[in-house]
């Protein structure tokens, strides 16, 4: 049973300047996670701080987070392109070991998700489905279906 202390925070790794609040209940913690503060892409632990002041009790989760910076968009090419067919998007930070997709915004309302297929770390092609409707769409990208 986790649920024990309501004033539970989570510490990305080894730095403890910097604690996000943690929603506990009796069998899930849930960490809102803080921007790492180096600015840079790493891997850290997660550990569960329990008790609003010290003395803390600290227990490791034994689990890892990935930082990723969020990739952002510059273009997409060509600018109108049929359903069944490739796209390019141009931008930046795309990680090319990590799943990542495009999703597209009808006018209309549809919305699709789709892979992408990652050709460097400023370019993905996306494919439209072909069933997607005809008309205007606002692409964005993801790798991890939070940030878009």
């Amino acid at each position: 049973n986790l649920d024990f202390d309501a004033d539970a925070a989570c510490i990305f790794g080894a730095d403890e300047r910097a604690p996000a609040p943690a929603e506990v209940s009796a069998n899930e913690i849930r960490c809102t996670t803080v921007p790492p503060l180096a600015g840079l892409p790493e891997v850290v632990n997660i550990t569960v701080r329990y008790f609003g002041a010290p003395p803390f009790k600290e227990v490791s989760t034994g689990i890892q987070f990935r930082f990723e910076r969020t990739p952002s968009l510059k273009r997409v090419n060509p600018q109108a392109v049929w359903r069944g067919k490739a796209f390019r998007v141009f931008g930046a930070d795309f990680s090319t070991d990590m799943s990542v997709h495009c999703r597209l915004e009808a006018t209309r309302g549809k919305v699709v998700e789709v892979s992408a297929k990652v050709e460097t770390t400023d370019e993905l092609i996306c494919i439209v489905p072909h069933d997607f409707d005809i008309g205007r769409a606002k692409v964005s990208v993801t790798q991890n279906h939070i940030e878009w």
